[in-house]
Order: structure tokens, then sequence, then C-alpha cells
């Protein structure tokens, strides 16, 4: 609870504040007097005025419960997005990962071109060194044959 001497010093602070606009307004001096204007406006005119205020109050209100649709709709378009945006994040991470992927595979097929090329440089060197021992072997049986023809005859 506040104490009677709180209040007390309260009071006395707030009039200690406000004494110079009291003693202001007790000479009258800074007192400003404010004059109403009138203007006379035909009944219709008026009656007019105040229909069109009136349909302007309720146009005002009927507005609000469409902003307040659209701000709803905007508020679940914004979490869409947002879904969008890390559903992006995910597919972006995904292809980066397929790169590398493709990357590597890349790499792998080449080491695997290079060692194909190896491979069929072997094979052609197999195949020449095949056809030359066979012209070797055919070339010694012609020899053995005509060898033996020789001292046959002989």
């Amino acid at each position: 609870m506040i104490s009677l001497k709180r209040i007390s010093l309260g009071i006395l602070a707030l009039c200690i504040l406000w004494w110079p606009s009291l003693l202001s307004y007790a000479d009258g001096s800074s007192l400003v007097e404010v004059k109403t204007q009138t203007i006379k406006v035909p009944l219709s005119t008026w009656n007019e005025l105040k229909a069109n205020n009136e349909k302007a109050l309720t146009l005002i209100r009927m507005s609000r419960i469409p902003l307040s649709e659209a701000h709803s709709l905007i508020n679940k378009q914004g979490n869409e997005l947002t879904e969008l945006k890390n559903i992006n994040n995910e597919q972006a991470k995904a292809l980066s990962k397929a790169q590398n992927d493709l990357m590597r595979q890349k790499a792998y097929l080449n080491e695997m071109n290079n060692s194909l090329n190896e491979l069929n440089k072997d094979i052609k060197r197999n195949h020449q060194t095949e056809r030359r021992l066979h012209r070797q072997r055919n070339t010694w049986v012609l020899i053995s044959g005509l060898l033996l023809v020789g001292l046959a005859v002989k």
C-alpha cells in the first residue's frame, strides 16, 4: 500500500511543477478563446451529407472483413513461400550432390577409357605378335620340309 506520506509528497511535487501554469491561468493571460464558426447548410444537403457519411462508414466496416481475409491470405502465402524456399534449398543441395557424383563418375569413366585404350593397344600388340609367330612357324615348317625333301632326295 502507498503510504499517506508518499501521496502527500506526490501532490506537493505536482503543485510545485504546475504552479507557474496555474498563475498564468489565474490572470487570464494564457487563456485562449476559441470561437466556433458555423455555416448554414440547407436541410436537404445536410441529410445528403449525413447519408453519404453513413454509406462511407458502412463501406469502411465492410472493407475490414476482406482486409482481414487478405491479411490471412498474405500470411498463408508467406508460409508457403518459406516452405518453397526450404524445398528449393533441399533441391539445390541434392543438385550439388548429383553434380559431385557426376564429376566422380566422369573421372571414373575417363580412367576406364584410358584402361580400355591400353587394353586395346595390348590386344593389337598381341595380335601382331601372334601373326609374327605364325609366320615364323610357317617359315620353319617350310624350311624343315625343304630340308627333309633335300635329305630324302640325296
